[in-house]
């Protein structure tokens, strides 16, 4: 009866060791551009892909404006405007503040809960990202190295 004991008790640690395991083989990618987009206005991006084996599970993306004040203002009442369409779209987050003369946006996509279908219905180009409604690393990738950034594992 006790080696019964010892073996259902071995058994279930065993499993869940393996659930841990499996959470653990997530892994992120990390993309960063930085540039002058104007005299005066310096854009620092930076993309947190996590990941597992080839499918993206969540973005974070971070912008770090630095303009002037004025140009600051309207350039988050711009991207405001255009992430509105997305704030009643559970998984998609979407921020911004401006702090010490820089605008600081933050956008968080978990691709494994995000209704697709409505994604898709407020902006069809997000079609684009999914291939039977996964989103792949290389696609990911391949997007934001096409914007200039440098990626790294």
């Amino acid at each position: 009866m006790k080696n019964n004991r010892k073996k259902i008790i071995l058994l279930i640690c065993l499993l869940f060791t393996a659930g841990c395991e499996s959470k653990s083989s997530s892994k992120t990618l990390t993309c960063t551009s930085h540039a002058t987009v104007a005299e005066g206005v310096d854009v620092e991006v930076k993309y947190q892909v996590k990941y597992h084996d080839l499918y993206v599970s969540e973005v974070q993306t971070e912008e770090k404006i630095k303009a002037s004040q004025e140009y600051l203002e309207a350039y988050q009442k711009s991207m405001q405007e255009s992430y509105d369409p997305y704030q009643k779209l559970s998984y998609y987050d979407y921020d911004s503040k401006i702090k010490n003369g820089t605008l600081i946006s933050t956008i968080k996509i978990n691709y494994e809960k995000i209704d697709v279908d409505k994604l898709i219905e407020i902006d069809s180009s997000n079609a684009d990202l999914f291939q039977d409604g996964k989103v792949y690393l290389k696609t990911i990738r391949d997007i934001y190295e096409g914007l200039g950034a440098t990626c790294r594992e």
